[in-house]
């Protein structure tokens, strides 16, 4: 029950101003992962731009995938985890900063950067004896084929003879993957299983079962025009907490800090990001959260019309599984991590782990207002030094801020409410096990 007083604490008052996350994702691959035991499950968002009939995806996987290990999903998915996820800019008042005691009021990359073309060749790949097709599919608008072969010249060959385009210069990042024991996982585009009140391709879902918990994203380097940013959206069960990358840097972008608005927020979030992670191959957490049903997993979150929570039906269509259904939802962990890098930088696969950290995090950004200055600094510019602004200067009057200041207390700040909520509640179950014995 202490587990659950941390979490469910976090939940502050505000105005929810804005997102810099649909900007940046623009140019971004977009991946949905989950990571459960040994099991995880990928969905790609397919932002591809060309002509759809020449879209193909060549993935390596590390076991034969069936028809039932891969499925489609609903594209405005992705609308929701970018949304509810992304870097946010908020707006307080100081009736939210201190609001007045009450006791009714509760205190509270993969899908574009593995894409490759293929061509009209009705060929069938024959001629190619060391490879096998492993299984054969059709899934959504999607067909599709699990292939393995010894060697990555046969491999490149049928796949070129069946009517992709690969390139050459994939060979040898292919070869690594097949003397690994992986097999191919390929996929390309019917256009006559598009649904027709679909305008874009549907995200691509599959699962596997491995003790490794990875990310391929060296082979669709090959067909990269330079810079790539990869955004993955993780979900894990609720008490194995945020997911990491291992074997590259973590960067930190400035935030907690005051929004003065002389520019667009998502240009001012995308020159701290790329300030922050500079010219290294580096990845941000941009959001971790411990998700219950009853309390909301941002702070503040968007309006309903801009962005729904997921409900169950969503954290299915996913792949998580959420167990035994209590009738209110379930619990989970999401991370929100985006990472950049060139062909050159990407010299491995990412590694990704579960920390067990637990605690919420995101990237938020408050709107300027002077009465805000001694509780935050400026964005880039640093702490008001000459003569902050507080609420005090508006004429606000908290009567139990000031009573505290009389007893020379320390000013109890807004994101302190938690240890005092938690020593409430823990009051709270101590007399209902002392009324129960």
């Amino acid at each position: 029950m202490l587990f659950l007083i941390n979490h469910a604490a976090h939940a502050f008052c505000g105005n929810y101003v804005g997102e810099a996350g649909s900007e940046l994702v623009n140019t971004a691959s977009e991946i949905a992962i989950v990571r459960q035991n040994n099991r995880t499950t990928i969905t790609m968002a397919s932002d591809f731009e060309a002509d759809v009939e020449s879209f193909a995806v060549v993935i390596p996987v590390p076991e034969i995938l069936s028809e039932e290990d891969v499925k489609v999903v609903d594209p405005s998915l992705f609308d929701t985890l970018d949304q509810y996820s992304g870097p946010r800019l908020v707006a307080y008042s100081c009736d939210e900063l201190y609001p007045e005691p009450s006791r009714s009021r509760p205190m509270l990359g993969c899908a574009e950067n593995s894409m490759v073309m293929y061509n009209d060749s009705s060929a069938g790949g024959e001629g190619y004896s060391d490879v096998a097709v492993e299984a054969r599919f059709v899934v959504g608008e999607y067909e599709i084929v699990v292939l393995s072969a010894e060697e990555s010249a046969s491999l490149l060959g049928w796949l070129n003879d069946s009517g992709y385009a690969v390139s050459d210069a994939a060979g040898d990042m292919m070869q690594e993957y097949l003397d690994g024991g992986s097999y191919f996982f390929a996929a390309k585009v019917d256009t006559s299983l598009i649904p027709d009140d679909q305008d874009m391709l549907s995200p691509l879902r599959f699962s596997y079962t491995a003790d490794v918990f990875s990310l391929p994203i060296r082979l669709g380097t090959v067909n990269s025009p330079g810079e790539q940013d990869l955004v993955i959206y993780a979900l894990t069960d609720a008490d194995e907490g945020r997911v990491a990358i291992s074997n590259y840097e973590e960067a930190t972008v400035e935030d907690e800090c005051l929004f003065r608005g002389e520019e667009d927020f998502g240009d001012f979030y995308e020159e701290r990001f790329s300030d922050a992670v500079g010219d290294e191959p580096q990845w941000v957490t941009e959001y971790g959260w411990y998700v219950t049903p009853w309390v909301a997993a941002c702070d503040p979150c968007p309006p309903t019309e801009i962005a729904e929570p997921m409900d169950i039906n969503d954290l299915t269509a996913l792949g998580f599984d959420a167990g035994e259904d209590l009738g209110y939802g379930a619990e989970y962990y999401f991370t929100r991590l985006r990472m950049r890098y060139t062909p050159a930088q990407a010299v491995a696969d990412l590694t990704l782990y579960i920390s067990g950290i637990t605690d919420n995090t995101q990237q938020r950004y408050i709107q300027h207002e002077s009465y805000m200055e001694a509780l935050y600094p400026v964005c880039v510019e640093g702490w008001v030094e000459d003569d902050p602004g507080s609420c005090a200067d508006e004429g606000f009057k908290y009567r139990r801020r000031i009573r505290a200041e009389e007893r020379g207390c320390a000013v109890v700040k807004p994101w302190d409410r938690t240890a005092g909520l938690a020593l409430v509640m823990l009051g709270i179950l101590g007399l209902v096990r002392w009324r129960r014995s």
